[in-house]
């Protein structure tokens, strides 16, 4: 069975200017977590989406629409307007309520 935090996106980037790794999960929350591993900064923001998942179902408040839910809306919503390029770039703005 699928983990329900794997339908998020997770994101293990090098920053030169912090000379790491930098986690981060965009939708979801702000914010991550930073190292000199990535394999361990990815463990780590893993961590971080399941405790931050937990604590959102704890006091009652809705999940965030994971971000292949997110596109796959906008797709719907623009059908046959705009290409999946163009989609993909306007779900993080015009399709955001999504």
């Amino acid at each position: 069975m699928l983990n329900h935090s794997a339908r998020y996106i997770k994101i293990v980037e090098w920053s030169d200017e912090d000379n790491c790794y930098i986690g981060s999960s965009p939708g979801l929350f702000y914010g991550g977590c930073h190292g000199d591993n990535e394999q361990q900064v990815f463990a780590e923001l893993c961590q971080i989406v399941d405790e931050w998942l937990e604590i959102v179902k704890k006091d009652g408040k809705p999940l965030a629409t994971p971000a292949t839910e997110r596109f796959k809306l906008c797709l719907e919503h623009f059908a046959g307007s705009v290409s999946r390029r163009q989609c993909l770039w306007r779900s993080t703005s015009s399709c955001s309520r999504f």
